[in-house]
């Protein structure tokens, strides 16, 4: 097949759009973008935006997950106007498709944690809504895959980079001046930072809406309960010494349960006055969410604590077994919740509830003593660090893509502490 120019498909693609109705709009960056946007919705809705009020609709746009913002275009919106009142609007009209405005626009620039060039962008109502890659005829197809899956890449690792370099900026912060522990300190300016970010963008809401759209691009459910969560619970447990966790057993249950339970509505209800007070609304079930998420204390930074403090050797077991075993109870409070969320709490049962715990709890045990005990076995024949490392690792990671091939989101690997612990004790752990 003869190889064909790049420009002359792309201008070939436009012009086949607008025989189908598609108005062709020269837009070359994001600020173009915007001002399209809000003349697009002002005249889908026959209404006016000012600046402030625009501004509100982009926060709007910048909330949410994917799947939430799919919800959110499909459902009817509402802001508060620069005199007080309600300004109710639409982003499509999902019944009547032929009442929205479709455009196309070709090689446009965004610059934001990369910078990207789209050859030819479809927009619905002033919304880029589909970017395609476009490669001339005679080149295989996947090339056009492999620059969409570079893309991604790059953006996947501009997003570690940001953290590592937040996160080893704030942790000199706080061990040259503030000199609190670790993982305290690195919260706690994370928390300012947040605070700085909400209160700057009222004179510049251009930084507010990069950053929330910056941090709305992270899958927080897939990120903390497929990579995470793991690498937490592993280095948690491998730590513990299973004998004197069962002699502590019942405290240990009742707080990672009941205590987890009050952590989480404590929790929402702060979390619910204090957005109330700064006059960002936000409905309290999404702040028992947040509540279940952050109840759950890091066994890392609770050891490392612990050793610190010099406690009696019964309440540090107490605590840190507790730190280890209420991120199961947090995970099975944390979808329920996100279950109510999204299809009503009148669709959820009690039966279903009970069902996810099993499935949560129960298969973690059971995959957590599987892989402990193969685990074990391994570290058991080999005399090679490095070889200790990579199976540790593999542990891991490859057992928890076996999770999820049976359903089950994590694995707490608490089986591996026993089984580390009888190493350690035998004498074949090697460091």
């Amino acid at each position: 097949m003869p190889k064909q120019p790049e420009q002359i498909l792309e201008e070939q693609l436009v012009a086949q759009l607008q025989k189908l109705g598609y108005g062709f709009v020269q837009l070359k960056d994001e600020k173009d973008l915007l001002a399209n946007l809000k003349q697009q919705l002002e005249k889908h809705n026959n209404i006016s935006f000012s600046a402030k009020e625009f501004e509100r609709v982009l926060n709007i746009l910048s909330k949410g997950s994917v799947f939430e913002k799919a919800k959110t275009l499909r459902e009817r919106q509402h802001i508060v106007k620069d005199n007080g009142d309600n300004l109710y609007f639409e982003f499509i009209q999902t019944e009547h498709w032929c009442q929205n405005e479709f455009q196309v626009t070709h090689q446009v620039s965004m610059e934001g944690t990369y910078k990207n060039r789209y050859d030819v962008t479809l927009l619905i109502n002033g919304l880029p809504l589909v970017q395609i890659e476009l490669k001339r005829r005679g080149l295989e197809l996947k090339e056009a895959f492999n620059q969409v899956k570079t893309y991604i890449i790059l953006q996947a690792y501009n997003l570690i980079t940001i953290i590592i370099v937040l996160t080893a900026t704030f942790g000199y912060i706080n061990f040259r001046f503030i000199k609190l522990p670790a993982t305290i300190g690195i919260m706690l300016i994370s928390l300012v930072a947040s605070l700085f970010v909400i209160a700057i963008g009222h004179s510049y809401p251009e930084i507010f809406r990069t950053t929330t759209s910056f941090i709305s691009s992270v899958d927080f459910d897939k990120a903390l309960m497929n990579v995470m969560l793991s690498f937490l619970l592993f280095a948690g447990a491998i730590h513990i010494d299973i004998h004197e966790l069962r002699e502590q057993r019942t405290s240990v249950i009742t707080f990672s349960t009941i205590g987890v339970l009050i952590s989480t509505i404590i929790v929402a209800a702060l979390l619910y006055v204090v957005t109330g007070w700064l006059s960002i609304q936000i409905d309290f079930i999404y702040c028992l969410l947040f509540g279940a998420l952050i109840s759950p204390t890091d066994p890392i930074a609770v050891l490392g604590i612990l050793k610190e403090a010099k406690i009696p050797a019964s309440l540090e077991m107490k605590i840190s077994g507790e730190s280890l075993f209420n991120d199961g109870v947090a995970v099975v409070i944390f979808l329920t919740i996100l279950e109510i969320i999204n299809v009503g709490i009148q669709n959820v049962s009690a039966g279903q509830i009970a069902w996810l715990f099993i499935k949560e709890a129960g298969g973690g045990i059971l995959f957590g003593w599987l892989l402990g005990y193969i685990g074990f076995l391994a570290l058991r024949s080999v005399d090679r660090y490095i070889l200790e490392v990579g199976i540790t690792l593999a542990i891991v990671m490859g057992w928890l893509f076996a999770c999820r091939l049976f359903t089950y989101k994590w694995s707490p690997c608490n089986g591996c502490s026993r089984y580390n612990y009888r190493q350690q004790k035998q004498g074949t752990w090697h460091e």
